[in-house]
């Protein structure tokens, strides 16, 4: 009887010591998913429907890739090639790209302008699930940095004649999400630094924010709130509102002088289509006419 219980422990001993090792895998797998968001090799159409959906925006000599910073893109793939309709400049730069323009995935292009002709055409990629694009006009955007896309990849995007009034953001660690680069994500808020508009050029703040904050620019129209934080797959849903709006106000002095490629210029002197310096994407210093 007392060899029964013998070999009873036994078993149930080495059946503990076989869960507790799963028990240790699986953590250890999970920990390693929430520490290191690298990059997935997926082609630009395997889209996933909840799939992170809003712009990254990577450090210095890092692109996107999968929707997540990676210190080099994948073989096959360089770093999109961006540029200005007017005047006419190009950059390496943004998503890592096929030389046809087609992204590691589709929501790279999320928040990004693109254009399959050099520019004549011009879409807004809007971040919604799934993609959509709207067309722009050149009157009003020409100038802006815009991103080399194929014909064939804009056309499996639908066309919305506006952005969506309402929509749906899924967001990860190192996303930005308006104004709001998420840092942490814990089981009931989230962690991170917010930007301000005002005053110009200050980077951020660390705020916790939790379902129902907004981190959104009211007076430029844009609603952001806090829908819902999975603490599991490491995403927030944000839901997205555009609302009537006055604009937000950007005030300099009067004898505030701004730099261009022909020197210093008068603020009071400014007019659309003037040449000033200004940042691209990579933070690079480039000329660009005012718009």
């Amino acid at each position: 009887m007392a060899r029964g219980m013998a070999r009873s422990m036994e078993k149930r001993s080495a059946a503990a010591i076989a869960a507790l090792l799963i028990l240790i895998t699986v953590a250890s797998v999970s920990a390693l998913n929430l520490i290191d968001p690298s990059y997935r090799a997926v082609g630009s159409d395997q889209q996933v429907a909840d799939h992170v959906n809003v712009p990254v925006y990577c450090g210095q000599s890092r692109y996107l890739a999968d929707h997540h910073c990676v210190l080099a893109c994948p073989p096959g793939f360089a770093p999109g090639n961006w540029f200005t309709v007017s005047p006419p400049a190009s950059f390496s730069g943004g998503p890592c790209m096929t030389s046809d323009g087609k992204p590691v995935s589709m929501y790279d292009l999320a928040g990004s302008q693109v254009s399959a002709d050099g520019g004549t055409t011009l879409y807004s990629i809007v971040s919604d699930v799934p993609l959509v694009k709207v067309i722009l006009s050149n009157a009003v955007y020409g100038g802006y940095w815009s991103l080399r896309v194929s014909q064939l990849v804009l056309n499996d995007l639908p066309t919305l004649a506006s952005v969506p009034p309402l929509r749906t953001e899924i967001a990860t660690i190192g996303d930005q999400a308006a104004t709001f680069k998420i840092l942490r994500i814990d089981p009931s808020t989230v962690t991170g630094n917010r930007s301000t508009l005002i005053p110009l050029g200050y980077c951020c703040t660390t705020i916790t924010i939790s379902v129902g904050d907004d981190v959104g620019v009211p007076c430029e129209g844009l609603l952001e709130k806090v829908a819902s934080i999975d603490f599991l797959d490491q995403k927030v849903t944000f839901s997205v509102q555009i609302v009537p709006h006055d604009g937000c106000p950007i005030c300099l002095s009067g004898d505030t002088v701004i730099d261009s490629p022909g020197g210093l210029l008068s603020v009071k002197e400014l007019a659309v289509g003037m040449t000033v310096w200004t940042m691209n994407r990579q933070g690079e210093r480039v000329s660009a006419p005012i718009v």
